[in-house]
């Protein structure tokens, strides 16, 4: 998901305790269990890494969170209120899916005029069009756990090379992030410093040779 809703009334009541390091630890939790629409993972030390916990502080905070907010369970630590939004999500993309489908197998009929389906389909691919550009101009948002220079860094890079970033790309960032043993932070500084659209885990351990080139492992 690109966004949550924020109730801002509920959140006030229920974390007027909190310190400011509490709020943060809070807020960056939430926002990767809503990013990668899946339970936290249970190895504590992965997750700090994950949300970029950098002193003893930071990290108490992380495991106050998710001790008194998050039930761990079988699959990793979930939050009652986000999951049962995550499942409202993923189900109701499930019926715009099915919706579709069946919008389209009236298609199918033999004795459907061949001229209106043309009609249709143009209207169809322009209505598409428009909302791939929508999704191209519309900017995405900065994950939390990745510093404002680094992410303004990495956009010009990408724009650079008219290839805008999506929520697949950002997902498929952590997994390789998760291989390498170090931050999404930590990948996104790799590609800006060797030009990388793109990162794999694997990189990390190869040396470009004096003689040869640089490329770009994205293009």
């Amino acid at each position: 998901m690109h966004y949550f809703q924020f109730n801002i009334k509920d959140y006030h009541f229920a974390t007027k305790h909190f310190n400011y390091v509490e709020h943060g630890a809070y807020l960056v939790l939430m926002s990767v269990l809503y990013e990668t629409e899946k339970p936290l993972t249970a190895n504590i030390n992965e997750l700090i890494k994950t949300c970029m916990a950098r002193n003893e502080e930071e990290i108490n905070a992380i495991k106050y969170i998710l001790e008194n907010f998050f039930i761990k369970t079988e699959d990793g630590y979930v939050q009652k209120r986000a999951m049962a939004e995550l499942d409202k999500y993923k189900s109701n993309g499930e019926k715009r899916s099915k919706a579709s489908h069946v919008r389209w197998a009236k298609h199918k009929n033999k004795d459907l005029d061949a001229n209106a389906m043309q009609v249709n389909s143009t209207s169809n691919a322009n209505q598409e069009t428009q909302t791939i550009k929508q999704e191209i101009d519309t900017p995405f948002v900065k994950p939390l756990d990745v510093s404002q220079n680094i992410w303004e860094e990495y956009m010009r890079l990408r724009k650079a090379q008219n290839k805008p970033i999506s929520e697949l790309n950002i997902k498929a960032f952590r997994r390789e992030a998760a291989r390498a043993g170090i931050t999404l932070n930590g990948v996104l500084t790799h590609c800006v410093e060797n030009s990388w659209i793109s990162f794999k885990s694997e990189w990390l351990g190869k040396q470009v040779k004096e003689d040869q080139p640089i490329k770009w492992p994205g293009k």
